[in-house]
């Protein structure tokens, strides 16, 4: 009662008035301090731990049927005015959808959606998203296109939202028993619609595309990739080597879990015609030997075998610079050669 008051979801409330009903492990300090003071009597002590002890056992079970009970709760009607489902003044109402076509709906306004929102806005392309946190609809009113309150997990919610003329759903949760909801949902709603999902663990990812998620992207497995990626950096490794490593390790992970799927698309045409050649920017050191010579004098393509492809001096950058340019501290060199060759290069500059 207290959630919805608040204006928090069914979804939201349910899960959290089970996961508060059991009478708790602290009980039992209060018991020994109530004996001690005389309040209870050791005839009382028996019944009491017992049901303690069931209650706490009962939590697991309670809350793992608290998404069902959830979704019976959320379809009975609800005494809130339509279309703010107990928070007034936060959210249009739930009736006729949206006059905008072709738009993409971002459920969640985290980390994640945040950073997909920001994205659509810099390429100017339509938008909706819907959250769940009342203080964060009221926040973002004037920095999104459109924003609403409303729990994705409901038809009439994604109705108003304008699934029917949307392109694509990105699902931003942290919340994985909600996304598989809104994933059914929306699939039922849409049979076509290009349904991306966020989830924390491989292991969910299977269970979103059986329920209709074209791609679901695990951030325990994007994370251990940036984490390597950053290892290997700190060796020196070119970014575009990292790049190139990360993305055969996606289409080798994501080939099996999207297995049944369509292919991934072929390699970039670039990445084919240069194979193992890395292009790497080099920022010249103030104490490098290198400052004060040209690249003639250097002849790196000689002495290593890199190509100098650019040279950016305070901001201005010249492709295929003179080979009379004479280097000078903080200059960045944009070099292209094989790894080792590349790193023979770094190592000269330091």
């Amino acid at each position: 009662v207290s959630a919805r008051v608040l204006g928090l979801s069914t979804r939201v409330a349910v899960p959290a008035a089970l996961g508060l009903a059991q009478i708790g492990e602290f009980s039992l300090v209060l018991m020994a301090l109530g004996l001690d003071a005389g309040v209870f009597s050791d005839a009382d002590k028996g019944p009491f731990l017992s049901v303690a002890v069931l209650s706490m056992a009962l939590t697991p079970f309670a809350l793992r049927f608290a998404p069902r009970l959830a979704r019976l709760l959320s379809r009975a009607p609800k005494a809130a005015a339509p279309g703010h489902d107990g928070a007034p003044g936060v959210g249009g109402g739930h009736g006729a959808g949206l006059a905008i076509e072709d738009h993409v709906i971002v459920v969640g306004y985290g980390v994640t959606g945040r950073n997909v929102t920001r994205l659509l806005q810099r390429h100017s392309l339509h938008h909706v998203v819907l959250e769940m946190n009342p203080a964060t609809v009221r926040r973002i009113r004037g920095e999104v296109e459109h924003v609403q309150y409303g729990d994705a997990t409901q038809e009439e919610v994604l109705n108003h939202a304008g699934i029917r003329g949307a392109r694509v759903l990105v699902i931003a949760i942290p919340d994985p028993a909600g996304a598989r909801q809104i994933v059914a949902v929306a699939r039922k709603l849409r049979p076509d619609l290009v349904i991306l999902a966020r989830t924390r663990l491989v292991s969910e990812v299977d269970a979103l595309r059986r329920l209709g998620a074209q791609d679901v992207v695990p951030e325990e497995f994007e994370t251990s990739l940036e984490l390597a990626g950053r290892v290997l950096a700190s060796y020196g490794v070119s970014e575009r080597a990292v790049a190139r490593e990360k993305l055969a390790i996606r289409r080798e992970r994501y080939g099996m879990l999207l297995e049944g799927a369509p292919p991934p698309p072929p390699a970039d045409d670039l990445d084919t015609l240069l194979g193992e050649v890395d292009v790497a920017s080099l920022a010249v050191p103030p104490a490098s030997s290198l400052v004060g010579r040209s690249l003639r004098e250097l002849d790196l393509r000689r002495l290593t075998g890199v190509t100098v492809l650019a040279l950016t001096r305070d901001g201005h950058s010249s492709a295929n610079p003179d080979p009379d340019s004479r280097i000078a501290a903080g200059d960045i060199l944009a070099v292209m050669g094989g790894p080792e060759q590349v790193r023979q290069v770094r190592a000269l500059l330091e």
